[in-house]
């Protein structure tokens, strides 16, 4: 590989370094010229030139031919030659790019080092492009940190003809140009390549063949080139975890939320999904059936794979066995497998209130009356109640007394949460009806005046 050159002469030049102890050796000076200032992609290139000291030319001298950088520091060595008896030496190559060419000497026994001046190569205008082909791959999806093992070749037409492209530099791309893959190869004597990359860097996929000096200076003897797309859809693994949801919520007055993670395996760690739908779903217990909440969540990896369901008024009272689920699905070109998290319980509870408190009196009797509700938001709305079924107590204090005295409970009815008790005397005072916390509803009170 060379560096890339600007302009298009043919040079011979000498240079002479001195050696690291003067008294130890003598100077030398080499000389380099190529036998044309332009080459084409496929075309051979003479580089000749002489090692001397002083007028003498040193005889069975080793000279290495570098692609040129400018300074003391050598590039990579593109051909080495033997000087003749007058310190001449020539070689013929195929030269894989335009740029800059050096020769060196690097001393002997009483003879010091010694480096040429540069000379440049340069491209004629139109460069060919290469084609490169990439082998199909299976259209069923495969497991994530799956090895793809990609084929290959690169062609290119010169004056009509084409040929095998040896030697080029090639690459992966994933989801277009500007995503490169780590990682390359250099195509065989026949053109032909295998790349490996994993599944999950992808999907689409394209080869890509580098001209030498890709992104430095030097100018090129043949174009950038990218071979068709390949798509591989990957399917990952999914889990559930951390799902959580309250032990004790109140509903229809207080939503609550039921949240966890989504991960996936990409096979060799856990990480977080990257867009998976997931669904809630509750079982009223002790009925067997799953009821699916309305609406999806989506997981992301920007947010750790996470997911909160808020839960108000969907849901009954009681206790509700809890799961969330990834069902299979694809998201473009990504597979996701389903799974099912743990199943936590919620105890579901409700408040109350009494309305409609109602006494009436006569002789010898009196009569309270209440309708026990649960409450379906934090405002009492009496048309949106529900009857509150279970067991109310009846407590009364005469007036000027402070000191409740309990009076018997009773069952609210079925149909309106009624009850109600009849008194066999003519009372003066309060009366309070208190429904106690049980079952699935929370504790209420209410007071009336009589009299």
């Amino acid at each position: 590989m060379l560096a890339c050159g600007v302009a298009a002469v043919s040079v011979v030049a000498t240079v002479s370094l001195v050696a690291p102890s003067a008294r130890a050796a003598t100077m030398t000076a080499i000389s380099l010229s190529a036998s044309a200032a332009s080459i084409a992609y496929g075309t051979q290139e003479t580089l000749s030139g002489q090692l001397t000291a002083g007028a003498v030319g040193l005889a069975n001298e080793p000279v290495s031919i570098t692609e040129g950088y400018g300074g003391a520091v050598a590039g990579p060595q593109v051909a080495t030659a033997t000087t003749d008896s007058s310190g001449d030496f020539s070689v013929t190559v195929t030269l894989a790019a335009a740029g800059k060419l050096e020769a060196t000497f690097a001393g002997a026994a009483g003879y010091g080092a010694s480096t040429s001046a540069t000379v440049l190569v340069s491209s004629p205008g139109a460069l060919p492009t290469p084609a490169v082909t990439l082998s199909p791959q299976a259209k069923s999806a495969v497991a994530a940190g799956t090895t793809l093992t990609f084929t290959g070749k690169a062609t290119i037409t010169v004056n009509g003809t084409t040929q095998p492209l040896a030697g080029a530099p090639v690459v992966l791309w994933t989801g277009g140009p500007g995503y490169p893959v780590p990682g390359g190869v250099v195509t065989s004597p026949d053109g032909t390549f295998t790349l490996t990359a994993p599944a999950d860097s992808g999907p689409l996929w394209q080869a890509v063949v580098i001209p030498p000096e890709y992104g430095l200076s030097g100018a090129w003897l043949y174009n950038e080139s990218f071979s068709a797309m390949e798509t591989v859809a990957v399917e990952y693994n999914t889990r559930i975890i951390d799902f959580k949801a309250p032990a004790k919520a109140e509903t229809h007055s207080d939503s609550f939320r039921v949240s966890g993670v989504v991960q996936q395996w990409n096979g060799s760690r856990w990480e977080a999904a990257d867009y998976p739908l997931v669904s809630l779903y509750y079982q009223a217990l002790p009925s067997a059936r799953w009821v699916k909440l309305p609406g999806e969540l989506q997981a992301w990896q920007s947010t750790g794979g996470s997911f909160s369901f808020q839960v108000t008024q969907d849901t009954p009272l009681g206790h509700i066995r809890w799961k969330a689920v990834v069902a299979k699905q694809e998201s473009g070109d990504e597979i996701f497998a389903t799974s099912t998290s743990s199943l936590p319980q919620t105890w579901v509870v409700d408040h109350t209130y009494e309305e409609d408190l109602y006494t009436f009196r006569g002789p010898g009797y009196t009569n309270i009356e209440a309708y026990i509700r649960d409450q379906p938001s934090r405002s009492r709305d009496t048309m949106a109640g529900y009857p509150a079924h279970g067991m109310a107590r009846l407590y009364y204090h005469p007036r000027g007394t402070t000191k409740w005295t309990y009076l018997g409970e009773k069952r609210t009815d079925s149909i309106q949460g009624f009850v109600g008790w009849s008194e066999t005397r003519d009372r003066t005072g309060y009366f309070e009806i208190v429904f106690p916390a049980q079952g699935n509803y929370l504790g209420s009170s209410a007071e009336v005046k009589v009299g």
